[in-house]
């Protein structure tokens, strides 16, 4: 995994949150599960090793939590979404000197990326979960 953030504590609305995931970092429940998830039916690794999200607008919803709005790409496929974003101290009194450290959720439809094999047993719902330690550079 990969990432940068700009912010300025005075304008948080202004977020430039980057993050590039290695799809061949997913994982499923079990060995199985993590093969097919990697493979051509799923995220297609290969073809397709990253997955991105890029925001660039933030609303806070309190001291230490967020919404981000932005943009997720995979398997070449680009789309609208949101991360709920939790940071471990509040962005507003970042220095710059500091890391920015937090963890973001979402969910998205599968589907919607072109993942649509096997409709009738595997759920349509995939969670993204991101853990980042962004460092001053």
């Amino acid at each position: 995994m990969r990432g940068s953030i700009r912010l300025n504590p005075a304008r948080l609305d202004a977020i430039d949150l980057d993050v590039e995931l290695a799809a061949s970092a997913l994982s499923g429940g079990s060995a199985s599960d993590t093969k097919y998830l990697r493979g051509k039916d799923f995220f297609a690794v290969e073809q397709y090793p990253v997955v991105r999200f890029s925001g660039h607008r933030m609303v806070m919803s309190g001291p230490t939590t967020a919404v981000v709005e932005g943009i997720i790409t995979t398997r070449g496929i680009t789309r609208p979404e949101t991360l709920a974003v939790t940071f471990d101290a509040p962005p507003a009194r970042a220095t710059g000197r500091d890391p920015i450290v937090l963890t973001a959720h979402t969910s998205i439809n599968r589907r919607d990326f072109g993942m649509t094999a096997y409709s009738v047993v595997v759920g349509k719902t995939v969670a993204i979960t991101i853990d980042a330690r962004l460092m001053p550079g």
